[in-house]
């Protein structure tokens, strides 16, 4: 999800990662691979990391 030009995705196969979006004013697109903290996982709901207790993560390893 962006808004205003930034926003966070999960990452497709690590849990513990995410993906930061930066848009500029022409739309183009930067994707940057973020990882949280060791011992938590990204929480797209939250859109911050979180223990992995309290994640959903269908699409990841939890690794």
């Amino acid at each position: 999800m962006i808004d205003e030009g930034h926003g966070f995705t999960s990452h497709p196969k690590v849990c513990k990662k995410y993906i930061e979006i930066i848009a500029d004013t022409k739309g183009n697109r930067t994707y940057l691979t973020r990882k949280c903290r060791d011992g938590l996982f990204w929480d797209q709901y939250k859109t911050t990391c979180r223990r992995p207790e309290d994640v959903n993560c269908p699409n990841g390893t939890k690794t």
